[in-house]
């Protein structure tokens, strides 16, 4: 089974932030092109 696969997880006392969304978005690279400075 490659990536397609579908897992179950059980996890406690973990607190964890998702960044990365079903449609390929990623919060990190949202953040970094947000606040990003242009320069000439």
């Amino acid at each position: 089974l490659g990536a397609e696969a579908i897992r179950c997880l059980e996890v406690e006392d973990f607190p964890v932030t998702v960044v990365n969304d079903i449609y390929g978005g990623d919060l990190y690279e949202e953040g970094k092109a947000r606040y990003q400075v242009k320069t000439r």
